[in-house]
C-alpha cells in the first residue's frame, strides 16, 4: 500500500510503546508498625465512659489495627458516640492519627 504524504508538522513517534509491559502497581513503602519514640501520649479527658456497644466496638477496632487491616468501618446513627469511640481507639493504640471533623 502506498504511503500517503504526511501533513506538515506531524512527526514520527520518538519511541515505540511496549504493549507487553507488566501492569503498573503503585509503590507501597514498608511501614514501621512499631511505636515511634519521643511522641506525646494521647489522653482522652471526658466525663463519659464507653457504654452499650462501644466497648465491643473499641475492642474490635483495636484488634483490627493490631492485625494491620487496611479498611475498617464504624457505623452508627447520629449521636451514637462514633467520635468518642474512635477517640478511645486512638487512646488505646497510641498511634499517630489524623482526625478530620467536618462541621457542614
Amino acid at each position: 500500500m502506498p504511503r500517503l504524504p504526511r501533513p506538515p508538522g506531524v512527526a514520527e513517534a520518538a519511541t515505540v510503546f511496549d504493549t507487553t509491559a507488566a501492569v503498573w502497581t503503585p509503590h507501597r513503602p514498608k511501614r514501621a508498625w512499631e511505636k515511634l519514640e519521643g511522641g506525646r501520649r494521647f489522653k482522652l479527658v471526658s466525663d463519659y465512659e464507653p457504654a452499650g456497644d462501644q466497648p465491643q466496638a473499641i475492642a474490635e477496632l483495636v484488634e483490627g489495627l493490631q492485625r494491620r487491616e487496611q479498611d475498617q468501618v464504624l457505623l452508627g446513627v447520629t449521636g451514637s458516640g462514633k467520635t468518642f469511640t474512635m477517640a478511645k481507639v486512638i487512646e488505646t493504640v497510641q498511634r499517630p492519627a489524623l482526625i478530620l471533623a467536618p462541621n457542614k
